[in-house]
């Protein structure tokens, strides 16, 4: 075996490049963890975390404010001073993005020094950012917000929001939303929930409009349906073209309405609604409901109550059939908007009452049973001349 001893000068570079090698590579584990660790989490309002610079795309009218909303988060155990700021990267001169921090800020406003304490293990949910686009501009707008925390701004999560104009307004009672609204129903687990939206076309063509429900979170053994033209079963997730309504410029259709069955189970499921025009399915908006299912407790005789109404559809007169009824209460008859257009009284140990509804218009219509302050059972029923 032959051996080759080494210099003293070959033995001191290896051991030189030896120390170079181990401290470049300490250089580049601690830049990477200063550049992996984060103090902050960005959640939507469902409570999903938002991966850091991701794009949320959010949607609206055009002449209206788009709202996007998220909350931040301190998952440190440590108090922390964050801040905001906003970056505008696609946005027209007729175009305007603005936010809401501390307080809300004026569109030239990017960086504003308002500090938010946020504690260990919290959240803070008032974030909202405004993009507005004027109805002779359909251009996407593109801003970009950072969170950071006050002492060391590398210590960030940001978040980008595409907001894409469209031609649909949508309203929830008189509450206006922008796509992406989440909006939260809660029930016993007896009452069929529901949920009303109506839709505006603010183009200046007829639009035929379809709905599309996308299930996002699903409870098994729960069921989820919607009705449009005509009230689909649960297996249908796209209302058919044959059954588009069609909508004049400016019209409003109060016909939507998404439904959840419980079927006694406990729990949450989260559905996707999208309004989309057939002929454009890329001109859309679209909200987020959660359903969450609540009990009545197995003891108390009130959630055993079941309803019925005949004839259904009904012309004159509908008539409820009510089992159980242990306490006097009210029977509340809503239109596909929210509002009450029917309230009939009834007395303890009443099994049916009648309620004429020859002076509502032909449509769908929910009735609610109430007593003691509670709803016990709610479904839907159909007026048709």
């Amino acid at each position: 075996m032959h051996y080759k001893l080494k210099t003293f000068y070959e033995f001191y570079f290896d051991q030189t490049m030896k120390k170079i090698s181990t401290l470049l590579l300490a250089g580049i584990m601690a830049t990477s963890a200063m550049v992996t660790a984060q103090s902050l989490q960005v959640l939507d309002k469902l409570g999903n975390q938002i991966s850091n610079g991701e794009m949320i795309t959010v949607g609206g009218p055009v002449e209206m404010t788009g709202v996007a909303s998220v909350d931040v988060k301190n998952i440190t155990d440590r108090t922390l001073n964050v801040m905001a700021k906003k970056q505008d990267l696609i946005v027209a001169a007729d175009q305007v993005s603005t936010f809401c921090w501390l307080t809300c800020y004026p569109p030239f406003v990017t960086n504003p020094t308002d500090i938010v304490v946020i504690k260990s293990d919290s959240i803070f949910p008032r974030f909202t950012a405004d993009l507005y686009t004027p109805v002779s501009n359909f251009t996407p707008i593109e801003v970009r917000y950072t969170f950071y925390v006050a002492e060391d701004p590398n210590d960030s999560v940001s978040v980008t929001f595409k907001y894409i104009p469209t031609s649909f307004a949508m309203k929830y009672g008189i509450e206006e939303l922008s796509s992406g609204s989440v909006l939260e129903v809660t029930s016993p687990l007896s009452v069929e929930a529901d949920v009303a939206v109506t839709v505006q076309n603010l183009n200046s063509s007829a639009s035929d409009v379809l709905v599309r429900r996308t299930d996002l979170q699903v409870n098994e053994g729960t069921m989820s349906f919607f009705c449009w033209k005509l009230c689909y079963g649960p297996t249908t997730y796209v209302s058919p073209v044959e059954d588009s309504i069609r909508l004049q410029p400016q019209a409003i259709s109060n016909n939507f309405s998404g439904h959840f069955n419980a079927n006694g189970i406990f729990g949450s499921v989260v559905t996707r609604y999208t309004f989309f025009d057939s002929r454009n399915p890329a001109d859309s908006s679209w909200f987020f409901v959660r359903f969450t299912a609540e009990g009545t407790g197995v003891n108390d005789p009130s959630s055993q109550i079941t309803t019925s109404a005949y004839p259904n559809p009904a012309s004159d007169f509908v008539t409820l059939n009510i089992g159980n009824m242990k306490s006097n209460g009210s029977v509340l008859i809503y239109n596909l908007t929210g509002s009450l257009v029917k309230q009939t009284e009834i007395a303890a140990g009443t099994s049916q009452v009648s309620v004429n509804v020859n002076d509502l218009p032909s449509g769908m219509y929910f009735y609610t049973l109430t007593t003691n302050g509670r709803t016990i059972s709610s479904k839907k029923f159909v007026i048709s001349r």
